[in-house]
């Protein structure tokens, strides 16, 4: 769990995959899944998956460590306690997928198609998620953490008390999405791809409130701070992040 998530009480912890004595897992070797395979405590290393297609594939207490899994066509697979790490999944189409406990760590998804999975206790972390495609994806609840989603697709998205802490989400469509409860603390909002009416409910720092600026119609502007200079009797009026000087004679 996050230090963030550890400020929201409130939150529910996410439970990890279950994958006791994951050492003594069977090794897959360079075995390609067929349609309708089911690997059970199985462990697949640094091996080639790329481009596999096969439906209707389920993985339980799996781990993925390296493996290359580049353009595989996985619609509708189930992956219950699963644990992905350091993985290329770029340009993957896992449409319609289930996924329980399952965990991404320093995976590559730039590209991936996510759009329509069901996830319950599923965690992203330090994740490149770059143009990926996760409309309609049901992630209540989940957490991203230190992920890349610059320009991804989360239309209509069930983000419901989710955490997407510390992200990159510039650019990232939100249209249409449900971010009641969802902890967007720490993340780059710019240029969010969303309306006010998506926001509502969604939790962020105060300083975000100038990213989301644009959103709300307002224009954000600084006092201005007034600096001595001493024995010359003049003062300085500062703008703060626009960098403009006035000078004022001493009364």
């Amino acid at each position: 769990m996050t230090d963030r998530q550890q400020q929201t009480p409130d939150r529910p912890p996410i439970a990890p995959p279950s994958l006791a004595d994951a050492e003594s897992f069977a090794a897959a070797g360079d075995a390609r899944p067929n349609a309708g395979d089911c690997f059970v405590r199985t462990a697949f290393g640094a091996c080639d998956l790329a481009g596999s297609r096969a439906a209707d594939l389920r993985f339980e207490e799996v781990t993925f460590t390296g493996t290359s899994l580049r353009g595989v066509v996985w619609q509708g697979a189930q992956l219950v306690d699963v644990r992905l790490r350091g993985c290329d999944l770029s340009n993957a189409d896992l449409r319609q997928a289930s996924l329980h406990r399952v965990e991404f760590i320093s995976c590559n998804l730039t590209g991936a198609n996510l759009s329509n999975v069901q996830c319950h206790h599923v965690r992203f972390e330090r994740c490149k998620m770059v143009l990926a495609h996760a409309a309609q994806a049901k992630l209540a609840g989940c957490a991203l953490g230190d992920c890349l989603l610059e320009q991804a697709d989360l239309a209509e998205a069930d983000l419901r008390e989710a955490a997407l802490t510390a992200c990159n989400l510039r650019r990232a469509r939100l249209v249409g999405a449900k971010l009641a409860g969802c902890d967007l603390r720490g993340s780059d909002l710019t240029d969010l791809g969303a309306t006010p009416f998506e926001l509502r409910g969604a939790i962020v720092e105060a300083g975000q409130l100038v990213q989301l600026a644009p959103l709300l119609g307002v224009e954000v502007r600084y006092p201005l701070t007034c600096l001595s200079l001493g024995d010359a009797g003049r003062k300085i009026l500062v703008r703060p992040h626009w960098c403009q000087l006035r000078r004022n004679r001493a009364n």
